[in-house]
């Protein structure tokens, strides 16, 4: 997520500021997800711009992932591949092997929280909305195991476009 140091941000200030909340309470070690959903248009990816600049500015990594609008093509952990990237490779699981999803939630948190150990991740995710349901239960995993982590998940949503499951 990048910023032009020549653009000025206007507005959201309400919601800047709780995602600045979000970003000490990560410091402090307790991590949290955060969703930014709304229509096409009104800023979601401008307000990760600015808070991905905030947090750069206030010594977190920033790493970043997109889903991409692939009608029949399912990519699982796309966004997730492209933000780990910096870390590591985010091993494909077998979909024939049991438990292979779980082995790649384990490794996904693993690579998060050794990274957060040298300093505080922002982890941004957008355009969910396109994202296949391995990586919906990928967030879901990470929401319910980012507590106790100095890790912030902000994934972008938006309501009005159908998804590529429903295409």
């Amino acid at each position: 997520v990048g910023n032009d140091a020549n653009e000025l941000f206007v507005g959201r200030v309400r919601e800047l500021g709780q995602l600045g909340r979000a970003l000490e309470a990560a410091r402090a070690g307790s991590g949290s997800t955060v969703l930014v959903a709304g229509d096409a248009g009104i800023g979601k990816t401008r307000l990760a711009a600015e808070l991905a600049t905030r947090a750069v500015d206030a010594g977190f990594e920033v790493l970043t992932g997109r889903s991409i609008d692939l009608i029949r093509v399912d990519l699982p952990y796309q966004p997730f591949v492209e933000a780990l990237r910096p870390l590591g490779a985010l091993a494909r699981p077998d979909e024939l092997a049991a438990g292979s999803q779980l082995v790649v939630f384990e490794q996904a948190i693993a690579l998060l929280t050794d990274r957060a150990a040298t300093a505080p991740v922002l982890l941004v995710l957008e355009d969910l909305h396109w994202a296949d349901a391995s990586t919906l239960d990928l967030v879901v995993f990470l929401a319910h195991n980012l507590d106790d982590k100095r890790i912030v998940q902000l994934v972008s949503y938006r309501a009005d476009e159908p998804s590529s499951a429903e295409r």
